[in-house]
């Protein structure tokens, strides 16, 4: 089990929607990481990261993932749906895809915690060097997080993670070296 100094939960959030797990102690060698969301300034007009058409608004009737607080988003609520540039790399990785956002959310930055609403999915974890060429990947449930990411982040290659929700394919969050 991941641990100390992984993953930080800023609890500034409106509305009291945060729910994240507390995570044990990291073992010795493994290094610690931070989980960061997108951040709201991509996802303006005019924005390099969210420049392939105009953003679609929603009001689904279903929970979606909100990709800057990291938390679903309840029925009703309006959600931007933009392409972002999750990983503006010089490499045959780079990557942009499909994201929801949800007006007014606080970003997801933190160490020793995991937000609940990667829990509840299929993911796919991607590791990646300082070159952005991929080193590794699992394919696991959510309930496995800490531990794909511990075996990922052994690899003295992987400077930072990719997760992404695995049926749809789209970008979740980045797990970087603390």
């Amino acid at each position: 089990m991941l641990g100390a100094g992984w993953v930080h939960y800023r609890s500034d959030a409106p509305r009291g929607r945060r729910s994240v797990a507390r995570l044990g102690r990291l073992p010795d060698g493994v290094p610690e990481g931070r989980v960061s969301a997108a951040g709201r300034r991509p996802f303006r007009r005019g924005d390099g990261h969210a420049r392939c058409g105009a953003p679609h608004r929603r009001r689904p009737n279903a929970q979606l993932p909100c990709r800057v607080s990291l938390t679903d988003a309840r029925p009703g609520d309006e959600l931007l749906l933009v392409n972002h540039e999750h990983h503006p790399v010089d490499s045959p990785y780079g990557m942009r895809f499909a994201v929801y956002v949800r007006r007014g959310e606080e970003r997801f930055d933190a160490v020793d915690r995991v937000p609940e609403q990667l829990r509840l999915r299929t993911l796919a974890v991607r590791a990646f060097d300082t070159d952005a060429m991929m080193v590794g990947w699992e394919l696991i449930e959510g309930g496995q997080l800490e531990a794909a990411i511990e075996h990922l982040l052994a690899d003295p290659r992987a400077a930072y993670l990719h997760v992404h929700f695995a049926a749809p394919g789209c970008y979740a969050t980045r797990v970087d070296r603390t």
